[in-house]
């Protein structure tokens, strides 16, 4: 033990650079696994599951301001947050309607209409939400609930939120749903096919395969363009 101690005192210089070798290596080993997609996804999991539901405060389908409450009496709530010009959230579609009838009597769906283009109004006519979908949430609502990727699922029972996906019904998060619900769901829609021909008709596209339901709006070459009710794409005039 004293030859060891002699050693590293005659080394103290080699001991500390690799010791800070070693903490640096750690260091970014862990910002780097954090910054992967799954990482990033336990990590915004972990930061919002487990806790309490806050309030909601947004517009109503009627146009009123509404605060939504989440507590232990309250029925339990699915969150569906989408937004306008979302083509994850058009080929989800029939996914989130299954939950919403196939879990009728056990959950309430309440769609949250994130942005400030598009109609809520015309978006929920058009895709025949079963849902009510509120918009114009506040920056605190957002805040706590994480919001901003599209679709997002958040669940709430009794007050807490115990479940959180973030993305279309894909790959292992499909299973996932599945199973939390005990519900066969539908699956996507497919890139450029919607699944009738009403749908096709009154659906935008764009040239990489995206569809925008009508009421949306997208910047094309600098210029603001909204998708009508006939599926063609209007110069907006209105802003």
């Amino acid at each position: 033990m004293a030859n060891v101690l002699s050693i590293l005192s005659r080394n103290k210089s080699s001991v500390v650079m690799l010791t800070v070798a070693a903490a640096a290596n750690w260091y970014w080993w862990t910002i780097l696994q954090q910054q992967t997609p799954s990482g990033r996804q336990r990590r915004s999991d972990a930061a919002i599951i487990g806790t309490t539901a806050a309030p909601i405060v947004a517009k109503s389908p009627v146009g009123a301001w509404e605060r939504l409450q989440f507590g232990a009496a309250s029925p339990d709530t699915i969150l569906y947050a989408i937004s306008p010009t979302c083509v994850w959230c058009e080929r989800n579609t029939a996914n989130v309607q299954a939950l919403a009838k196939g879990l009728a009597g056990q959950y309430r769906v309440i769609g949250l209409f994130l942005g400030s283009q598009g109609d809520p109004k015309a978006y929920a006519d058009s895709h025949s939400l079963s849902f009510p979908l509120y918009s114009e949430l506040s920056e605190q609502s957002m805040m706590a609930y994480r919001l901003g990727g599209t679709p997002q699922t958040i669940v709430v029972k009794r007050g807490q939120i115990v479940a959180n996906w973030v993305g279309a019904y894909t790959g292992p998060q499909v299973f996932e749903v599945e199973q939390f619900f005990s519900l066969k769901l539908p699956g996507l829609l497919e890139d450029g096919a919607v699944g009738t021909t009403a749908r096709q008709a009154t659906t935008c596209t764009v040239p990489d395969g995206g569809l925008y339901s009508p009421g949306a709006i997208r910047n094309a070459d600098g210029k603001s363009m909204r998708c009508d009710a006939k599926g063609t794409w209007q110069p907006v005039t209105d802003r």
